[in-house]
């Protein structure tokens, strides 16, 4: 298992623009990846989970109390852990929590990323 305390993501709001025709990733999400790439290299140097199946736990400790979506940070959150080279790709998440956390000046994220042990839930509900 990997645990990391990360700054806070900028929302996929911010993180894609459009220059020349094309989408192109903001400069804000380009800060973040290299700043989670030296996190991960400090924290967990040489880890990497491979292609395995994985459970990723994220607990959101926003910066300030407006209303915000969870979802919108989790795209570039984890797109930043794959960048970083802890996994190959972020379709091997299988089972993705993200719990809302209090308020902490600055904000910040708890990650925990483990093999897959979520439940298989094997047909849909009826």
């Amino acid at each position: 298992m990997i645990e990391l305390t990360l700054p806070w993501p900028p929302t996929i709001n911010h993180a894609k623009h459009f220059w020349r025709g094309r989408v192109v990733t903001s400069k804000a999400a380009r800060d973040y990846r290299n700043e989670v790439k030296a996190i991960a290299a400090m924290a967990a140097p040489g880890i990497n989970l491979g292609e395995l199946r994985l459970e990723v736990n994220i607990w959101a400790f926003p910066p300030d109390n407006r209303k915000r979506d969870l979802d919108n940070i989790q795209k570039v959150l984890i797109d930043a852990l794959q960048a970083a080279g802890l996994f190959k790709d972020d379709s091997q998440i299988d089972c993705l929590v993200i719990t809302r956390s209090i308020k902490v000046d600055n904000g910040m994220v708890t990650v925990q990323i483990s093999e897959r042990r979520c439940p298989d839930k094997l047909e849909p509900a009826k």
